[in-house]
């Protein structure tokens, strides 16, 4: 394999290179809403390079190497240019909280990402969610549930039941089955 910018191991493209390689494919496709079609450019540093350096040896410069195998190139501002001081390397987790349509709250004073609320409250995203769509203030939907008595329970099973036997004999009136049928 003949590399001329030295980001090769033992023949092997890094993972840099790859990063590298993937941004700079983005941002010049026209045709790709997100990036090229979006506007979305690469700096001239890390797309032509400066002095005796590529551009691809001037990323790795500014950028360093991948933390990890679970880290991939992120910008911060996702509306802006791929610069030095707009990406990181980051976590899955982490690119997933820093979208367009990321939901942002104000939790204990703090504006962060619903799901960073959600893991300080230690409650699932999905059941936070449905709470707010119920029209919950924040505060209510990250509250933990209360727990139930023993009462509680067994009223609610007895509520569950009556409507699972209403709905069994309206459906003996009109000839139907309440049976599921199998997939």
């Amino acid at each position: 394999m003949n590399v001329k910018h030295g980001l090769a191991r033992d023949g092997q493209i890094t993972p840099e290179y790859r990063s590298w390689s993937a941004m700079m494919k983005r941002c010049r496709d026209k045709k790709n809403p997100n990036y090229g079609g979006a506007g979305i450019a690469v700096c001239d540093r890390w797309a032509k390079g400066e002095g005796s350096m590529s551009g691809v040896e001037c990323f790795v410069s500014d950028m360093g190497k991948r933390p990890s195998a679970a880290h991939s190139l992120d910008r911060l501002n996702v509306n802006g240019d791929y610069e030095p001081k707009n990406c990181r390397w980051a976590t899955d987790k982490q690119q997933i909280r820093n979208r367009t349509n990321t939901r942002f709250v104000v939790y204990n004073g703090m504006r962060m990402a619903l799901g960073d609320a959600c893991d300080l409250a230690g409650l699932k995203y999905g059941m936070v969610l449905q709470r707010l769509q119920k029209g919950m203030t924040i505060e209510e939907a990250l509250a933990p549930r209360p727990k139930q008595s023993i009462e509680e329970k067994r009223e609610r099973q007895k509520v569950y039941m009556r409507a699972y036997r209403a709905k069994r004999a309206l459906a003996r009136h009109y000839g139907l089955t309440t049976e599921r049928k199998a997939a």
